[in-house]
């Protein structure tokens, strides 16, 4: 049982008793939404870098073509 669960049901939710509440509710979402998003470019970053090296090397002496290289990184990537 989630605390509070009940009485939403019945109308009251201290967390949307005013609107300024609720934006604060909304604005901290949108803030750790966000952040986890950066926190992930930022880790992804590096792994993106050293495979575009690669992947230009490879296609300046012809190895293949772009999009087989795309769909094998989706396939090796699961």
């Amino acid at each position: 049982a989630i605390p509070g669960v009940t009485k939403i049901k019945d109308g009251y939710n201290p967390a949307t008793d005013n609107q300024q509440d609720l934006v604060n509710i909304l604005g901290g979402m949108y803030d750790a939404v966000l952040f986890h998003g950066a926190s992930n470019a930022s880790a992804v970053q590096s792994i993106v870098s050293i495979e575009r090296a690669t992947f230009y090397r490879e296609r300046a002496i012809g190895m293949y073509l772009p999009l087989p290289y795309a769909f094998a990184q989706v396939i090796r990537a699961r």
